[in-house]
């Protein structure tokens, strides 16, 4: 009988010491909770994953002394450290953001505001997707030196950066945390496209020199403190950024579907790097023959090469090594290829942070067959867009484009309104006939001397106008197309201004066209 009654009195203590478990409240993605909690108080909070995920735990709180932990609720631990938050005060509540990928399942959140921490408000959130870290983004401007400081309470600085253009972009980081220094690079929905740890101390930095490849767009450079040691790993740091455009000439073209359409003989720049590793291309074969496809690569690494037919099936392939001290050569050739659609597609390594350059040329067919074809010559991708679409014709016999010939003022005319209104040559008496009547029609100034040369003013002025409906001064012609990108000027390093034009020397056929095409490329139409 006291046998009995001795296990029975056990096992009503084993019910009735505390064991720290209670009732979990579960979490949805993306809600915040408030919760209110005393001296040596716990809460838990459960979610659950559906499919594997990024996961981002936002902690705000007002606890002196808050543990974080991380579990499964099936009692497996998570590889994760217990996070420490002891600055928190309800004026300066401190934030943690813990960002991690986990497998499906269900996860438990356990708080403990410690013995003798007073109790607090905390508030947490778990998101899938984005994630307010509750971090200013601090605009930095490129080659400006920023100097900060990671505390207890404050445990990272974001600073937000701004492409105009794809190109590269070089992070120089030196870390005097006492530990270790991170640096994160984030694209503009917090992706992270580069994330480092390097160990320093207050007085043994940690250096970063980074050098990614980048897109068009806005982008974050987060420096922290990992939340496993929020309490020691606090210190000064530098930062620096500086930014080199890209001489690409391609948009997005990540697939087939979006594939930039290219014309023989122009060639294309294109650039790869971390968030786009893949540029694609479509381009017409007229009728049956050969072609090649000309590519320097200069990427780091190794490039791939493929072409595709009209029905995205892969026609040849190459992969070589290259880098940007020792581009390869690409000259890709495809015999007796039928008339029709085709697509080329350059592919660079996943994950390729540094990122590299590379041009492009089809070779076999339009401008590349004349005899004065120049593949690396300013004008080829004008030329090649002007003769596909019957802007330039070239001389037949001999075969020449004669790119630095002067162009009177009936070849300007022509040049012009074949593109601009579809205008062709006269059948009856002279040639130009035709183009002469558009520009009565149309109001345009002209000296109406058909042989002889033009000013390169006086082209200023025939752009602007058919461009705007406006009759400009020659002066506000010529800063209407500097400030539209229509010209560089002679001189394109040379400040933007009316003698850099040089408005009185002749216009020849290259800077005509390349003129035109640049307009084009920017979306700028006849006003009529």
């Amino acid at each position: 009988m006291k046998k009995a009654v001795i296990v029975l009195l056990l096992l009503v203590l084993s019910v009735t010491l505390p064991t720290h478990t209670f009732a979990a409240n579960e979490l949805k993605d993306g809600r915040t909770v408030s919760i209110s909690m005393g001296d040596d108080d716990y809460s838990n909070y459960t979610f659950n994953l559906k499919q594997p995920s990024r996961v981002k735990i936002r902690v705000e709180s007002e606890v002196p002394k808050l543990t974080f932990k991380l579990k499964e609720t099936n009692g497996a631990t998570v590889p994760v450290n217990p996070v420490y938050l002891n600055d928190g005060r309800k004026n300066n509540p401190q934030i943690v953001l813990y960002e991690l990928d986990l497998n499906k399942g269900e996860y438990l959140i356990e708080l403990h505001a410690r013995y003798d921490s007073g109790g607090g408000k905390v508030k947490l959130t778990y998101s899938t997707g984005e994630l307010d870290d509750g971090a200013q983004r601090i605009p930095l401007a490129f080659n400006e030196q920023v100097e900060g400081f990671i505390v207890r309470n404050h445990a990272q600085d974001i600073y937000q950066i701004e492409l105009e253009k794809d190109g590269f972009v070089n992070i120089f980081l030196n870390g005097l945390l006492r530990k270790e220094t991170s640096l994160q690079l984030l694209d503009e929905r917090d992706n992270p496209l580069l994330t480092k740890t390097l160990k320093s101390t207050t007085t043994m930095p940690a250096q970063f020199n980074e050098r990614v490849a980048l897109t068009k767009g806005t982008y974050y450079i987060k420096v922290y403190n990992r939340l496993n040691d929020v309490e020691m790993n606090t210190g000064k740091y530098t930062l620096q950024t500086s930014y080199q455009p890209s001489s690409t000439t391609n948009g997005s073209n990540n697939t087939f579907a979006d594939a930039t359409p290219i014309y023989f003989g122009g060639q294309v720049k294109g650039m790869l790097g971390r968030n786009n590793t893949t540029d694609f291309y479509s381009f017409t074969v007229p009728t049956k023959g050969d072609f090649t496809v000309n590519l320097v690569s200069r990427l780091p690494k190794s490039t791939t090469l493929s072409v595709y037919n009209q029905y995205q099936n892969r026609i040849k392939t190459e992969t070589r090594n290259s880098s940007e001290t020792n581009p390869y050569v690409f000259n890709m050739k495809i015999e007796n290829a039928e008339p029709g659609k085709y697509y080329i597609n350059v592919t660079s390594p996943k994950f390729l942070v540094e990122g590299g350059e590379y041009s492009l040329t089809l070779l076999g067919y339009g401008i590349s067959t004349f005899n004065d074809y120049d593949m690396n010559a300013y004008w080829t991708g004008a030329f090649a867009w002007g003769y596909s679409n019957g802007i330039v014709q070239g001389q037949q016999s001999p075969r020449l484009l004669k790119p630095y010939q002067r162009v009177t003022e009936a070849q300007t005319l022509a040049m012009m309104f074949r593109h601009m209104f579809g205008t062709q040559d006269s059948t009856k008496w002279q040639w130009y006939d035709s183009y002469y009547d558009v520009a009565r029609a149309e109001g345009l100034d002209i000296n109406t001397t058909p042989n002889a040369p033009v000013r390169r003013g006086d082209v200023a002025k025939m752009l602007a106008y058919l461009y705007t409906g406006t009759h400009f001064a020659e002066r506000d012609a010529v800063q209407w197309l500097y400030d539209n990108d229509i010209t560089t000027g002679k001189n394109p390093n040379a400040p933007k201004d009316y003698a850099n034009f040089a408005p009185n020397e002749l216009m020849v056929r290259a800077h005509l066209v390349s003129f035109m095409h640049r307009a084009d490329q920017n979306g700028i139409y006849p006003y009529k």
